[in-house]
């Protein structure tokens, strides 16, 4: 069969032709005709267009058109090796594309994928990934911890009727590495795993409210009614959904401001909210020090060489104290309590990547607490989450102030780091947070009523007075 009838294909669909095409190739000894070449890297372009246009409403069938043109493009440069760059960058593009549209769904929970077809998606990632490799002199730093991400992806066994239990977790990002821990621990129980509820939208609501009419256990953070214009994420909402043999568990929102006691949200408008955060060298996070320091004309090196006086150190002490407390306060309307294992563990190593962001460390204790009240006739174990830190994309430094003042172990000096695995010293991440704010004044005037932009201002007001 020859190619030459590709116009009547393209008619059928891009995804007809270059299937049809593909399953030509690849039993094909004979090499490929110039008129097969042009189809091929016409079909290649369509599958690249198409995909990205579709991956938002259809990444089934983006994952699959991503494969299609990984496949022709590869077969075509092993036999046609001389080829324009741009077919190389597209080729890059189908692998990187289609390994993350896969983690991603995989990643999601409830995919729509039987056993079989999700574990032939995983390896299929996989073997992007590792193509992926190949292409790049120096791959790229997400790379190895999405794959070891996929390789912990793998499908449940089938479960066993008599003891499978239908379970449902809602919450803010502290859930994903739950449910991830929990598929794993609960290999034969049916879990769902909603968006994070800040990213929720009325779609994914409407399947978690028609799951929750088969649900055993609900695990959810404490949502408030009223919470994102009454979407339908609040606790009594969700409740009133589980069926009469349904339970809930309640957690407690992982949140802890001693360490980043200047580290938090800004009060800006929404408008203008979603252009700075691209800009901003925190994301969605501001330096409220950082912005005190511009506002009276500090650099980065100005700031770091003023000393801790006592007054200074009694106030971080009691933010870490007040803290502390509320988060015990938040606890009493939970089923579980961290507080205990936090107070035990807070000075001798890092529980926290920033306020809202904890650690893998603290996020097993979490999930060994859940599992406990699932099955409280196991005997009690601490499950492992692996090395890639899921909340730890961002790492905020502790400033020398606070680790001082609150004596923490040597591990509060070695500075965060960015994207994961970049390394971003205090110095760096004060320098590109005042400069950022030296170029938006108008932050700093919106939110001189916060508390911690108060705090900031009177720990440099006390920077400079004798104790």
């Amino acid at each position: 069969m020859r190619l030459h009838p590709g116009r009547r294909l393209m008619q059928e669909g891009i995804e007809v032709a270059a299937s049809a095409v593909w399953q030509n190739l690849k039993g094909r000894q004979t090499p490929i005709e110039a008129a097969e070449q042009q189809l091929i890297l016409d079909l290649g372009v369509a599958c690249h267009r198409r995909m990205l246009e579709i991956h938002g409403t259809d990444p089934d069938a983006a994952i699959e058109l991503a494969l299609t043109g990984e496949k022709l493009y590869r077969h075509l440069q092993e036999q046609v090796p001389d080829q324009p760059d741009w077919v190389a960058v597209h080729d890059e593009q189908f692998c990187r594309y289609g390994a993350i549209w896969i983690h991603d769904q995989l990643s999601a929970g409830s995919c729509g994928l039987d056993p079989e077809r999700h574990e032939q998606r995983r390896q299929l990632g996989i073997a992007l990934l590792d193509r992926l490799t190949t292409l790049h002199g120096e791959p790229p730093y997400w790379l190895p911890v999405m794959r070891q991400s996929l390789e912990r992806l793998a499908p449940p066994p089938p479960p066993a009727p008599s003891s499978r239990l239908q379970i449902a977790v809602v919450g803010n990002c502290q859930t994903h590495p739950l449910f991830l821990g929990l598929q794993e621990a609960l290999p034969h129980h049916a879990i769902h795993f909603c968006t994070p509820v800040h990213m929720a939208t009325p779609a994914d609501v409407a399947q978690l409210h028609q799951v929750l009419g088969d649900t055993d256990l609900l695990v959810m953070h404490r949502i408030l009614p009223g919470y994102r214009d009454d979407i339908g994420l609040d606790g009594p909402t969700l409740r009133a959904r589980l069926p009469p043999k349904g339970r809930q568990l309640v957690l407690p929102n992982l949140h802890y401001e001693g360490y980043h006691p200047l580290i938090g949200y800004a009060n800006l408008d929404p408008a203008r909210l979603a252009g700075l955060a691209a800009e901003s060298p925190l994301g969605d996070y501001h330096d409220f020090l950082a912005m005190a320091a511009a506002h009276r004309g500090l650099d980065a090196t100005q700031l770091l060489e003023l000393r801790l006086r006592p007054s200074m150190a009694e106030r971080l002490r009691q933010w870490h104290a007040a803290s502390l407390d509320q988060l015990r306060q938040r606890e009493a309307e939970c089923g579980l309590a961290l507080s205990p294992w936090i107070e035990q563990h807070w000075r001798s190593e890092p529980l926290f990547h920033t306020f809202n962001h904890p650690s893998n460390r603290l996020l097993e204790q979490l999930l060994a607490a859940v599992l406990a009240w699932i099955q409280p006739e196991q005997p009690p174990s601490t499950p492992s989450l692996g090395d890639f830190e899921y909340l730890g994309q961002h790492h905020h430094g502790v400033f020398p102030w606070v680790w001082q003042a609150l004596e923490l172990g040597p591990w509060a000096a070695e500075g965060g780091r960015r994207e994961w695995t970049y390394p971003w010293s205090l110095r760096d991440q004060l320098h590109d947070s005042i400069d950022f704010y030296n170029r938006h004044p108008w932050i700093t005037h919106d939110n001189r009523t916060l508390a911690k932009f108060q705090l900031a201002s009177d720990l440099l007001d006390l920077s400079s007075h004798s104790d």
